[in-house]
């Protein structure tokens, strides 16, 4: 708590959910893990997504056919939220294996065209395509098609592939905050700010395409995008103390 941005006055941040991962099963109330299925330039696998039993969940990149494999986890079906602070702690993979790590947020109404991003915007919290040692954070909006829009952000903070750090956003009713370590990297408005819940998805994406941003399937399979937990913090009123009782007659 002590790592949140200060919350206005007269309100306090509530956790309203959070995973640490322990255990030795991905929690099916919590989490959507995509079947196999063909992704972007290759596969999503069921079985490259595991927890590891030291309290992480684990995205491993394979092959399959061929082609890079990776994996999805999302909660459809399960929880939307709208505006809060959104947070995950993460160790992204090293080399460049060809695969994408992300969190980030959407739902069907990204796909709305008409009243800009605040019908549904897909809310990119951090992107990490290449290995330069930099993150991206993206916004889109307006569906994916010839009406798509999109603002992004390439912040100058730069990762430490060896260690774990924090990504979050917090996303108010009137801008986004996005933060990497507890730091603000970048504020914006983009789209007007998204009105409507969506769901988390965490993903590590193949990308099988020779030097695309600098990634390179040679190495698949050397490293992993590795999760220590995923938190959701609310906005709540401070509470009001109770009256003290008065001294008796």
């Amino acid at each position: 708590m002590d790592s949140l941005p200060p919350p206005p006055n007269g309100m306090t941040w509530g956790l309203a959910f959070a995973d640490e991962f322990n255990g030795e099963r991905i929690d099916p109330q919590a989490w959507f893990v995509h079947p196999d299925k063909t992704r972007g330039d290759g596969w999503f696998l069921r079985d490259n997504v595991v927890l590891d039993g030291k309290g992480n969940l684990v995205f491993r990149t394979t092959r399959k056919d061929g082609r890079l494999a990776g994996a999805g986890v999302d909660g459809r079906g399960r929880a939307r939220w709208k505006f809060g602070y959104f947070e995950i702690r993460a160790k992204l993979p090293g080399i460049p294996a060809g695969n994408r790590p992300a969190f980030w947020l959407t739902g069907p109404e990204v796909n709305r065209v008409g009243d800009e991003g605040r019908d549904g915007t897909e809310i990119d919290i951090f992107e990490a395509p290449s290995r330069t040692g930099r993150i991206e954070i993206n916004l889109h909006w307006d569906g994916y098609g010839p009406e798509e829009k999109t603002a992004n952000f390439k912040p100058q903070k730069r990762i430490d592939y060896f260690n774990f750090h924090t990504y979050a956003v917090w996303w108010s009713p009137t801008f986004y905050r996005f933060y990497i370590d507890g730091d603000m990297v970048w504020e914006t408005a983009a789209g007007g700010v998204c009105q409507v819940p969506l769901s988390i998805v965490i993903s590590d994406e193949p990308i099988d395409r020779a030097n695309w941003r600098g990634a390179s399937p040679l190495l698949a399979g050397l490293d992993a995008f590795v999760v220590d937990y995923v938190r959701v913090y609310q906005l709540a009123p401070v509470p009001v103390p109770a009256p003290s009782a008065g001294p008796r007659p």
